[in-house]
């Protein structure tokens, strides 16, 4: 492959969309990434952009809104790169087999095009799920603006999602049928990889918006996990799977307290570890200083 002839780009107005699709053009870590690759760069910025604004929540100042700022760009920035790959791979190129492979560079950029469906599929839905907002003459209450939310996300799921067809369709279990591929499509559109507490609140969120009762997870002995079989002896300690059920039902009955209160179930533990952590911190200077003088009066 030959190397084409570079000309310089002008900086001038370019936009962050036109600088990534220079660094997959003429960088070799850049030409070299994958979607897959950069999944955990893309993490690793998300959490940093959680920490600043955790911070800004803190103490909103203009420090700690640079900050936000900051994190919010790096972000933008891994959405970018993954808009920019979508057009390299659509002009039939691909990532470098290594950074190495300078020569193969190709040099020239391509005209962001992905980011910009990106931006109008997002402008098209902010506008669809939000008609109390685009498409409304008065105001219209919260429970009222959550229940067309999840109807329209609904809905959205229902005509993207394949189901099988109902072998029968005007029968008396239809509709049950279809409330309960509803409700699973809601649930589904939860990525597995959500921590587990944000997961517990966020299913809360959607049995509420979908007007459903909470199920009782208390289990069927509610003081504890069975233990009592061929396999267990009087007193003996619950086994790993009773005693994992056992934890997971505390958990999840007090991520619904929270979410009852209003509260973040995630951020109050990540407040409290972090309190902790500096707490540990301050127990090992402390430690250190203690044992230092003590050190010194046994060398007097």
């Amino acid at each position: 492959m030959s190397t084409p002839r570079w000309q310089r780009p002008d900086t001038t107005g370019m936009t962050a969309a036109e600088a990534v699709a220079y660094l997959l053009a003429r960088c070799p870590w850049g030409a070299a990434q994958t979607h897959t690759g950069l999944q955990k760069h893309l993490i690793e910025e998300t959490h940093e952009l959680i920490g600043a604004l955790d911070d800004y929540a803190a103490d909103p100042d203009e420090r700690t809104a640079a900050e936000v700022e900051v994190e919010l760009g790096d972000v933008l920035y891994q959405v970018l790169f993954h808009a920019a790959m979508l057009d390299r791979q659509a002009a039939g190129g691909q990532a470098l087999a290594s950074m190495r492979d300078h020569e193969d560079l190709p040099g020239e950029a391509l005209t962001p095009a992905a980011i910009r469906r990106v931006d109008a599929r997002l402008t098209e839905k902010i506008i669809r799920r939000h008609p109390h907002v685009f498409d409304s003459t008065a105001p219209v209450d919260i429970d009222e603006v959550e229940r067309r939310y999840e109807a329209i996300k609904t809905a959205e799921r229902a005509a993207t999602r394949q189901l099988a067809p109902d072998p029968d369709p005007a029968g008396e279990h239809a509709a049950g049928r279809q409330a309960a591929a509803a409700a699973r499509a809601s649930f589904d559109s939860l990525p597995a990889s959500v921590p587990a507490l944000t997961r517990a609140q966020a299913v809360l969120g959607r049995i509420e918006r979908l007007a459903l009762d909470q199920p009782d997870t208390s289990g069927p002995d509610t003081t504890g996990p069975d233990t009592s079989g061929p396999d267990t002896m009087p007193g003996q300690a619950p086994t790993a799977s009773g005693a994992e059920a056992e934890l997971g039902r505390a958990l999840f009955a007090l991520v619904s307290q929270a979410h009852a209160q209003g509260l973040d179930a995630e951020a109050a533990l990540r407040r409290v570890t972090s309190e902790v952590e500096d707490a540990a911190v301050e127990q090992a200077r402390r430690q250190a200083v203690e044992g230092g003088d003590d050190t010194a009066d046994a060398r007097r």
